[in-house]
This record gives structure tokens, sequence and C-alpha cells, in this order.
């Protein structure tokens, strides 16, 4: 009787430690390697950045729109706002890459305004070079109207 109730405990603590989920340290995962130079407005709020260059640089977006913000008219300081930032290729034909920021700020006592900003991107270190600025949304339609430089 004495061995069968040994039995019985050393299969129930086998049974208990079966059951057991995993030891906490094994279920901290680092988060999965970024593979994009893309974001939003809505991924500025993920507990875990998923693009390279935030993932590299958690302040990466908070100093670029700190560029734009010091680059706006006085009148319009403060007021800038990030949307979208994403990088592509510049059109040069020689595979040069160029950042592109969409954000919004105050234009002529109207707050809200959408902008962008292109500038040349080096990917070694997420470096964006001087950006030009446009009011409006259209890349292409809106290149260059009421436009100023951020260095």
């Amino acid at each position: 009787m004495k061995t069968f109730a040994l039995t019985c405990i050393a299969l129930g603590t086998v049974a208990l430690a079966a059951c057991s989920g995993p030891d906490p340290v094994d279920e901290v995962e680092a988060p999965p390697a970024a593979t994009t130079y893309s974001f939003a407005k809505a991924d500025l709020h993920r507990a875990a950045p998923k693009d390279i260059c935030r993932q590299s640089d958690p302040d990466f977006a908070l100093r670029l729109m700190g560029r734009v913000d010091a680059a706006l008219p006085e009148e319009s300081r403060g007021s800038a706002q990030f949307d979208q930032f994403f990088v592509q290729d510049s059109g040069d034909g020689a595979g040069q890459k160029e950042a592109v920021l969409r954000f919004t700020a105050r234009h002529n006592g109207q707050d809200g305004v959408m902008m962008f900003a292109i500038g040349p991107f080096a990917s070694q270190g997420c470096v964006v070079g001087p950006m030009r600025a446009s009011v409006g949304g259209d890349l292409f339609k809106d290149a260059g109207k009421h436009a100023f430089a951020i260095p």
C-alpha cells in the first residue's frame, strides 16, 4: 500500500509539472526585426515599433518633427502634427532613396493644413538630409507649392 501511495504522489507531481505554464522568463520574446521604413500616426502608439528607424532610435519621429516645427514660420510653430513617414525611390535613375514626411500644420491662419516634406535618405543610421516642404497632399501636383526648407 505504501508503494502504491508513493507511486500516486509521484504521478501527481509529474502531472502537475506537465500542466503548469512555461517559466515567465520563457514567455518574453524579442520584438520581430523590423523590415520597413514606413510608419503612420497610428503606429506611434504601438508598444514596439515595427519600422527600422524607430526600432533603432525610439526618438526618430520626435526629432524629425522637431526639425519641421523649427522650420515653420513663427506664427505656425508648435502646430506641426505627424501623419506619415515612408521612403521611396528618388526617381533619379541612380537608385537613391528619399524620405517623405506627411504632416499637418497651421498655414495662413488655418489649422491642420496638409503638408509634406521630401529629402535624401540614407538607410545606414536612418539619416534624413535637408528637406523641402510643400503645402498640400499630392506629392506631384503640390510639389513646390508655398515651399520652404527644412534644414
